[in-house]
């Protein structure tokens, strides 16, 4: 991915040189490492993920794992991610009943806790939204944050247009996050709609 930039940031692939700012905005900080990885992790391990990251991008050509950078300083303030899973515990309410578990790409991110609170979340997803459906041409994008565990995420996910959609599937009952792409023939849900569902 070429890079991106916004009014106030720089969203490019990581780099190892990246290590120890994203030890610091968001493996050591639990604040920020458990609603975005489950836990935090030493800097060895760090190293590991990003390795594995960068990796996954170099070798796949897929979406992945991405340094938001603030441009004032050029400090790195946190990752945002697309990630492709294969969905096998998803069956949103409105999908037809699926033949075979469908790939979908989840929006995820992590701003550093000294950072928070001033839009840039907002302005780098609204800035990986439009990569993600003008350039990769994805259908549609998954957000999985939920309201009672990570309300920030919920809500802005919510701001971002995320449209909640109950999942259906037996074993993994709760509410997702989809947003479509506006520019995709026969999409589901209308930029209105999303809006305001």
């Amino acid at each position: 991915m070429e890079p991106l930039e916004t009014e106030r940031l720089v969203i490019r692939a990581l780099e190892m040189t990246d290590l120890e700012p994203v030890q610091q905005a968001v493996w050591a900080d639990p604040k920020v490492a458990v609603p975005f990885g489950g836990r935090t992790r030493s800097l060895e391990e760090t190293r590991q993920w990003l390795i594995a990251r960068i990796w996954q991008v170099t070798r796949d050509q897929a979406p992945g794992y991405y340094a938001v950078v603030r441009k004032e300083d050029r400090k790195l303030i946190g990752v945002f991610t697309l990630s492709m899973f294969l969905a096998h515990f998803l069956r949103l309410e409105g999908d037809p009943d699926p033949e075979r578990n469908a790939l979908e790409v989840e929006l995820g991110y992590a701003i550093g806790t000294a950072y928070q609170r001033r839009g840039y979340a907002t302005e780098a997803g609204k800035a990986l939204i439009q990569y993600a459906f003008e350039k990769l041409k994805l259908r549609r994008l998954i957000s999985g944050a939920e309201e009672s565990a990570n309300p920030a995420s919920y809500h802005l996910a919510r701001k971002l247009g995320f449209r909640m959609v109950r999942n259906t599937h037996p074993r993994w009952a709760g509410m997702v996050g989809v947003l479509y792409n506006p520019s995709v023939t026969g999409q589901e849900h209308s930029a209105e709609e999303q809006r305001s569902g």
